[in-house]
């Protein structure tokens, strides 16, 4: 990719690519894998405002997490963080995407347009919308 941003091979709370990993509310720290209690940094059970976000200290003016909000720096240290905005819109104008199976889990694979070998693979394990799981 033109910017030189290297994703991860996992998601945050997974061992390997296949696996879903955690869950994570926006500006949350503490990740969860099922219907638990979730702990916003904005306090909110449902809908994003990006004023809130902002005001709340948890996202900069450029709409991306502050490093004391941000889960990718909290579990993987070193520089990886949440990707920005712009970041997914070059992931997504730069690959090709397809569904796919890996071990068994379905999920997207996002393959590198220039060199087929380089994906990363998201497995498709829903998302929560107030305190349920889609």
């Amino acid at each position: 990719m033109p910017s030189g941003k290297l994703w991860a091979d996992r998601n945050i709370g997974s061992f390997k690519e296949s696996e879903y990993g955690l869950y994570f509310a926006w500006g949350e720290l503490s990740g969860y894998r099922n219907n638990t209690e979730r702990n916003s940094a904005l306090n909110v059970n449902s809908g994003f405002s990006t004023e809130a976000s902002n005001a709340a200290g948890v996202t900069s003016v450029s709409g991306n997490l502050v490093s004391g909000n941000d889960a990718a720096i909290e579990h993987f240290g070193g520089d990886w963080r949440i990707p920005s905005k712009e970041e997914l819109e070059e992931l997504k104008e730069y690959t090709n995407r397809e569904w796919a199976s890996l071990n068994g889990v379905s999920g997207l694979k996002f393959v590198n347009k220039e060199d087929n070998t380089k994906y990363i693979f998201l497995p498709a394990s829903g998302y929560y919308n107030d305190n349920t799981l889609y």
